[in-house]
């Protein structure tokens, strides 16, 4: 490979590493000019593709819970599968994985489409499924059937 063509490669590879975090970075802008009360979500100082959030529920079953969770961005995001949201706190939810916390979203993003699917929307769907506990594939069996 000559020199000229390296250089080419590091600065495509540069573009495309900043470009990258421009994407993630507009996504949480766009999140923040939504209207998501009692969620809050802030990046994570070490990596942008790793978010910390928190959700006061407000009303419904959960009503006056404080749950806190996690968003992992996969590798390739915006071209790559979805978004991982785990909850830290421990709760007992049917959309929420007992033994890993993770928060199942196969029903609302079957498939990630980055023209369609943003961050905020996952959020959104927090407040969903505290307010309505009717999950049609549920993660949590056990919970889906108590409730």
């Amino acid at each position: 490979m000559t020199e000229e063509s390296a250089s080419n490669k590091e600065t495509r590879e540069l573009y495309s590493m900043l470009h990258q975090e421009y994407t993630i970075m507009t996504e949480y802008r766009m999140l923040q000019t939504e209207n998501l009360r009692g969620i809050y979500v802030i990046p994570s100082y070490e990596s942008s593709f790793l978010w910390y959030g928190v959700i006061f529920v407000r009303s419904g079953l959960y009503e006056g819970g404080v749950f806190r969770f996690t968003i992992t961005l996969p590798e390739k995001f915006p071209d790559d599968e979805t978004p991982v949201l785990t909850f830290v706190s421990n709760l007992y939810h049917p959309a929420i994985d007992a033994s890993t916390g993770l928060l199942s979203l196969r029903e609302v993003f079957p498939m990630w489409d980055k023209k369609r699917d943003h961050v905020w929307q996952i959020l959104k769907y927090l407040h969903i499924i505290f307010d309505n506990l009717s999950i049609k594939v549920p993660a949590n069996t056990e919970a889906a059937c108590i409730f």
